[in-house]
């Protein structure tokens, strides 16, 4: 989203896209509000995917002090592509706050993103009581792994007629680039990556990424991992090995590369803990004979906002055929979304409409996107108080409309 228009409060402060010359005041602010106070070189501003034409930014009496971005991502819903803004950067300096700096940037560009058919805003939240109020919903939770590899034992075999094997990240890009995009065809909420996005993994010298790769019986890459090594304190009591490996990147097509890819991780004798971040509907723990040693430790994900309700239901994916009527009201932000709709769908695409009949049920904007993304069904909705019944409405039905191939998830920190 480019935002290029100035606007001034009666607070004196102006609204606007910063400039290439102003990168390095926004990167400064950005990270002073996260605890991020390095000094801002060239080379960081150069590094950074992100650039002046995404920013949205407050100025006041000539001095940077608030701060929006957004990467104008494509992702995956439910096997289908749909295109969103991808909210970061949002912060405001101390002396500034309370003054709705935040607000006025984050409608801004939900607006902005209206407007260049980007159908939704993700983001994750360093305060989820921030974003709810402008509407975003929970879209995906995350599975954080930590493991002694000692203690990572198979409860069962399978055969395995392929090869695993330490590659050249960059030689191997392709091959890698190419597992990925089959892994997130049928996936929710992972993104379709840019170069940029794939060369951050190709920088840090004194700390480089690794790559492996699995092959199968005919030699055709169907899983890969994106790691680093380093080192971590063990108790004086336990004198175990104390290198680790981080696990960026570990996608497989099936649980024979699955496992490989596990059993070479488990294969480095002087590391004592792997550690990774992962969906919640991923296998390793239907592998272990001792699950409980992944130590699974769970937090929110992704936070979504609908942007535009009929642009995103009709380009979402659905595994069966059905139809809802509902209705969504108090959307203040987004008051374009407020009104009856009527969705017919099914595995050969969708059709959203306008409609004048009873609605089925009532949900909130912040509902919507918790319902879309699978991550919670509208029973659990209902349940929770974030839906309400109207009218009859086959409730079975409705959850297996909406439900997703996969657990939601994003692999990709922004």
């Amino acid at each position: 989203v480019s935002n290029t228009k100035r606007y001034h409060n009666e607070h004196g402060y102006e609204f606007r896209q910063v400039t290439p010359e102003e990168m390095k005041d926004f990167l400064r602010v950005e990270g002073y509000v996260f605890g991020e106070v390095g000094p801002v070189t060239d080379d960081a501003v150069a590094d950074n995917p992100m650039t002046a034409e995404m920013t949205n930014a407050a100025f006041y009496k000539g001095k940077l002090v608030a701060t929006t971005a957004g990467f104008p991502f494509k992702m995956r819903l439910n096997g289908r592509a749909t295109f969103a803004d991808g909210l970061t950067a949002v912060g405001t300096l101390p002396d500034h706050r309370r003054r709705g700096l935040v607000r006025k940037m984050v409608t801004d560009r939900l607006r902005a993103a209206k407007e260049n058919k980007q159908s939704a805003s993700i983001l994750y939240a360093s305060m989820a009581a921030i974003y709810q109020r402008f509407g975003y919903g929970l879209g995906s939770t995350v599975h954080f792994y930590r493991i002694d590899p000692r203690f990572a034992d198979f409860e069962f075999d399978v055969e395995d007629h392929g090869r695993t094997e330490l590659v050249d990240l960059v030689e191997q890009l392709p091959t890698i680039k190419k597992v990925y995009r089959s892994y997130i065809e049928d996936r929710t909420l992972m993104l379709h990556r840019t170069d940029d996005f794939w060369k951050y993994y190709q920088k840090g010298k004194k700390n480089p990424y690794f790559a492996v790769i699995h092959y199968d019986s005919a030699g055709d890459a169907d899983g890969y991992a994106i790691y680093r090594l380093g080192e971590f304190t063990r108790p004086h009591t336990d004198p175990g090995p104390n290198m680790s490996i981080y696990m960026h990147d570990f996608y497989c097509l099936n649980v024979v590369a699955h496992r490989a890819l596990w059993a070479f991780m488990r294969s480095h004798d002087l590391v004592g803990r792997i550690s990774t971040q992962c969906s919640p509907d991923d296998l390793t723990p239907h592998l272990l004979i001792e699950p409980r040693n992944l130590n699974v430790r769970t937090s929110d994900g992704i936070w979504l906002r609908v942007i535009d309700i009929p642009t995103i239901l009709s380009e979402r994916g659905y595994q069966v055929a059905g139809s809802v009527i509902f209705e969504v009201t108090n959307d203040q932000d987004c008051p374009w979304n407020n009104g009856v709709w009527e969705l017919n769908a099914g595995p050969e695409g969708a059709e959203v409409r306008a409609s004048k009949h009873t609605p089925q049920f009532t949900i909130s904007i912040n509902g919507l996107a918790s319902l879309l993304t699978g991550k919670y069904r509208l029973t659990e909705l209902l349940q929770a108080g974030r839906a309400q019944l109207d009218s009859k409405l086959d409730l079975a039905q409705a959850d297996a409309l909406f439900s997703t191939m996969h657990a939601p998830f994003c692999g990709d920190d922004f």
